[in-house]
């Protein structure tokens, strides 16, 4: 396999500080769902964002997100109705059917590009999210072990799962680890 291509999608959190990354993290573990934003979007479209760049690549790249996050296979986004976007120059946009204009990205390079990011939309205002669905990213065990021991039900603790450092690639993961660490 690549080490490009992923079969999950990540949903990173944008934050100022690891305190405030890891206060949305807790949100979305006690409201069961993800929230969908515009900030970004043209036409004030709210989508939900994720990246199929895979997660040990993402973060080699300063960006706005923090190593806090959520992952999804991707075969459950696409069912939902989740797609990549489209990258192409504003003066494109008008070229869309409306239907198509939520996954519109400005790309204008060398000045605009977010092409790395490879950022796939969900056209929701929110995802509600099972504990079997998704697997939390953290940065380090301690966030880990906070989130372990604040959110210990039992069926937050069975989608908890971690990624040997020594294989950041494999697919095939222990379930009974409590969390990823990035």
């Amino acid at each position: 396999m690549r080490v490009d291509i992923s079969e999950y999608l990540y949903h990173w959190i944008r934050a100022e500080s690891e305190e405030d990354a890891i206060y949305k993290l807790c949100s979305i573990i006690e409201n069961r769902k993800l929230l969908g934003g515009n900030g970004f979007i043209r036409g004030q479209h709210t989508c939900i964002c994720f990246t199929e760049t895979p997660m040990n690549l993402f973060h080699k790249r300063e960006s706005r997100y923090k190593k806090f996050g959520v992952r999804f296979l991707k075969e459950h986004i696409f069912k939902k109705g989740g797609r990549p976007v489209i990258y192409q120059q504003d003066d494109e946009y008008n070229n869309l059917p409306e239907n198509l204009k939520w996954r519109h990205v400005s790309f204008s390079p060398p000045k605009i590009d977010f092409t790395w990011e490879r950022e796939w939309r969900l056209n929701f205002q929110e995802l509600e999210i099972e504990p079997q669905e998704i697997t939390f990213i953290v940065p380090h065990e301690g966030f880990g072990e906070c989130l372990s021991t604040t959110y210990y039900t039992k069926e937050y603790r069975t989608v908890f799962s971690a990624v040997p450092v020594s294989d950041p690639y494999s697919v095939n993961q222990p379930e009974h680890f409590k969390y990823i660490v990035l």
